[in-house]
């Protein structure tokens, strides 16, 4: 599951940079910042897999990857080019750290179950 998780990642970069290149619409701002999104993303999923979770937990988690990854990945491409006072990029920032709380309690609950079952 892993390697489907890094080949997807990878065809879903190349195509995003290709794409990038293509439109001239699309910023160099645009293609690193959706870039970077995909490889956080694509971490997540990667740790999600890997972890010692409970199935549904494991279900749970990588659905809320990839519904607030595609919201992020989304904000990463409308936002405007400049880095300073980019209400996009400060709202992708903020569900990003929204993600990361949410995986790490799924993951402290999931702990929990494993060790009440046992």
């Amino acid at each position: 599951m892993q390697k489907i998780v890094l080949r997807t990642g990878i065809v879903l970069i190349v195509l995003n940079t290709l794409i990038g290149l293509i439109l001239s619409k699309f910023s160099l701002f645009n293609i690193v910042t959706s870039n970077l999104i995909l490889i956080i993303e694509m971490g997540f999923a990667i740790i999600c897999i890997k972890k010692i979770m409970q199935v549904g937990f494991k279900i749970i988690g990588l659905f809320f990857n990839i519904i607030t990854g595609l919201l992020v990945f989304i904000i990463a491409l409308i936002c405007p080019t400049n880095f300073s006072d980019n209400i996009y990029l400060i709202i992708g920032l903020i569900l990003l750290s929204l993600q990361t709380i949410f995986m790490l309690l799924l993951f402290q609950f999931s702990q929990r179950q494993i060790k009440e079952n046992k």
